[in-house]
């Protein structure tokens, strides 16, 4: 019976929580889960920061080896911002392995993997383009 009550009393706390999330930072593409998402109703900015991978060479730590763009992320973030309906602010991009700086898709020729990022990209944009026409995400 103890047990019961604990694990009860646990979720509600869990479900209590929720409420009071402001923020979500994103690190892993498998974090973008739409369900999960809709939980957090007063979400106001979400740090998308698994889109893409600031490379750092081992050999020089200031010198950049280059970027990865992940298509796995690229899929899944704008079905997973349209679950957010209080969403006012949203970063989209990554961050270095070296550090926690956020990277952002500035120059697509830093990009070294996979050889279809432009076009990956682009569809992203489409992406983003289709859900502010359809009136699912915020404007501005």
């Amino acid at each position: 019976h103890e047990v019961r009550s604990a694990l009860l009393i646990s979720k509600t706390i869990a479900n209590e929580a929720v409420k009071y999330v402001q923020v979500l930072n994103i690190t892993s593409a498998n974090q973008m889960y739409v369900p999960a998402a809709r939980r957090f109703g007063n979400v106001e900015e979400v740090n998308i920061l698994c889109l893409l991978l600031q490379l750092v060479s081992a050999s020089a730590m200031t010198e950049h080896a280059g970027c990865f763009f992940s298509m796995a992320a690229a899929h899944r973030i704008v079905p997973f911002l349209t679950g957010f309906p209080a969403l006012k602010k949203a970063f989209v991009g990554g961050y270095t392995s070296s550090s926690s700086e956020r990277v952002e898709y500035d120059r697509h020729d830093r990009l070294t993997m996979p050889t279809d990022h432009l076009v990956m990209f682009r569809n992203l944009v489409d992406a983003f383009r289709g859900a502010s026409v359809a009136g699912t995400l915020p404007e501005g």
